[in-house]
């Protein structure tokens, strides 16, 4: 924005507003420059470190009284609710959360900080998908169990017992066979495979 100076109205860039910068024949009247607005002609209050356009353009977002001004802001009344935003949108961008009107900058939850949004869902559904997992494998297992319990039900004692010692070998032969990758490993295998049949043969004698 184009920056008028309050001693001798000229206008000039930001980098030249000042009386030292564009060699004002009026310097001397005063110790600071103000920059003033180029629609109302109105001094804008402007700290020294702080940049003299943002000053003089919210000073015409806010404060203004010019025509121009005036007509933008009944046109952008849908002001932004996050705290020192001077944004302003041409439509209504509400929360559906937690009811506000925001710009659109800030129109996410993640962007306001929304008081009424949920937890994390990206924590919350990764949470879900292992607690489903999990219960998931335990239904599994317990369902195995409960299968095999039912099927040794309609069985004798001694054909109990033969199913289990079978499941018993079939285990340990899948459990080596994973783990177990020498020679020497698999022919103990083989003779505790043996011992075990023999005295299957010896229990029913």
């Amino acid at each position: 924005l184009p920056i008028k100076c309050d001693e001798c109205s000229k206008l000039f860039c930001k980098d030249h507003y000042e009386y030292s910068r564009h060699a004002c024949p009026f310097a001397g009247r005063k110790d600071c420059c103000l920059p003033v607005c180029p629609l109302c002609s109105q001094s804008v209050s402007c700290p020294r470190d702080f940049p003299p356009d943002v000053a003089v353009s919210e000073h015409i977002d806010r404060d203004c009284q010019s025509d121009p001004a005036l007509a933008k802001r009944k046109i952008y009344v849908n002001k932004c609710s996050v705290k020192n935003c001077k944004q302003r949108e041409l439509v209504p961008v509400e929360c559906p959360k937690c009811h506000k009107n925001f710009c659109f900058k800030h129109r996410h939850n993640a962007d306001h900080e929304c008081s009424q949004s949920s937890p994390n869902s990206t924590s919350a559904l990764s949470l879900s998908k292992f607690s489903c997992n999990l219960f998931g494998f335990k239904t599994r297992k317990r369902e195995t169990s409960d299968n095999n319990v039912r099927r040794m039900n309609g069985m004798d004692e001694g054909e109990a017992l033969e199913e289990a010692i079978r499941r018993s070998i079939a285990d340990s032969v899948q459990s080596s066979t994973s783990n177990e990758k020498s020679t020497s490993d698999i022919e103990q295998r083989n003779q505790r495979t043996n011992q075990v049949k023999t005295a299957m043969k010896f229990m029913y004698y």
